[in-house]
């Protein structure tokens, strides 16, 4: 019987629960070994997907990209990281912005900067 991807990723993440530094990386080491063992290396940018995944479920985001056009307040900051505890979470600045915010969680996307919205007013103003 062949392992999915996904009951990898699934056993990964269970066993990585809670580990950091030399006892998570001895055991990423041991899976990858694993994986040469069946002779299955060659499915982990898949594994590394349903990883992805499983991670989203557990918590409900995995990557949050957070983009200004002035560096975020150290309130909305807490804010972010109480919020999403378990996702990554990249901070940008961007001054062409010119205000508010552009936020990623995922694959979604809220546009809330004031470039964005001049953008859309300045698409209905051609489509109208």
């Amino acid at each position: 019987m062949k392992v999915t991807a996904k009951h990898y990723a699934q056993v990964l993440h269970d066993v990585t629960q809670g580990k950091t530094g030399k006892v998570l990386e001895l055991i990423v080491k041991d899976f990858v070994a694993m994986l040469s063992e069946r002779h299955e290396r060659s499915r982990s940018r898949e594994i590394a997907r349903m990883f992805e995944s499983v991670w989203k479920a557990q918590y409900g985001a995995a990557t949050v990209r957070i983009e200004t056009a002035q560096p975020i307040s150290s309130n909305l900051d807490r804010e972010l990281k109480e919020r999403f505890a378990h996702a990554t979470i990249q901070k940008q600045v961007n001054p062409e912005l010119i205000g508010g915010a552009r936020l990623q969680i995922d694959d979604r996307l809220l546009d809330g900067s004031v470039s964005g919205q001049l953008s859309r007013l300045k698409s209905q103003l051609i489509n109208s």
